[in-house]
């Protein structure tokens, strides 16, 4: 008994290590939240189509945390991040006549004093505004989707 004792520890230690890199090899493919590359692109294709067409480039974009909403028929992740934004034209975001500035809060996501860089008056070309929101996301098959509606903070 005290000599097959080794050898089962033996095994043991090597099955163990085996599951672990299988575990690993496994969660490595799975994302589980969109990438930040897919978060920006997503961003400036929703800024783009949802706002003003060819008002702004997403200059830069910063991953924060994401939220977890369980669902029982999809994953759902709400995706933080903050974001600037370069003004290709002159835009004044208070104007009556147009999507303003609260159109863009909601759009993206984000609160009033989150959205920053706005001039009264309105902003010229290469203004950056700079905002922290999120994005809704659900995974459909292996693909995460982005949702109609940002999240809120």
């Amino acid at each position: 008994m005290t000599r097959a004792l080794p050898a089962i520890c033996s095994l043991f230690r090597g099955f163990a290590s085996s599951a672990i890199v299988l575990l690993a090899v496994t969660l490595s493919g799975c994302d589980r939240s969109p990438t930040k590359d897919a978060l920006t692109s997503d961003l400036a294709a929703y800024v783009d189509t949802g706002y003003a067409p060819g008002l702004m480039d997403v200059v830069r974009v910063e991953r924060l945390d994401h939220r977890t909403f369980p669902d029982f028929a999809r994953d759902n992740r709400t995706v933080a991040y903050t974001a600037d934004l370069r003004l290709k034209r002159d835009y004044d975001f208070g104007a009556w006549d147009q999507a303003n500035a609260a159109t863009l809060i909601q759009l993206l996501g984000a609160r009033a004093q989150d959205l920053l860089g706005l001039k009264a008056g309105g902003n010229k070309a290469g203004d950056v505004v700079h905002v922290t929101g999120a994005l809704a996301y659900v995974r459909i098959g292996q693909q995460w989707q982005l949702r109609a509606g940002a999240a809120s903070m």
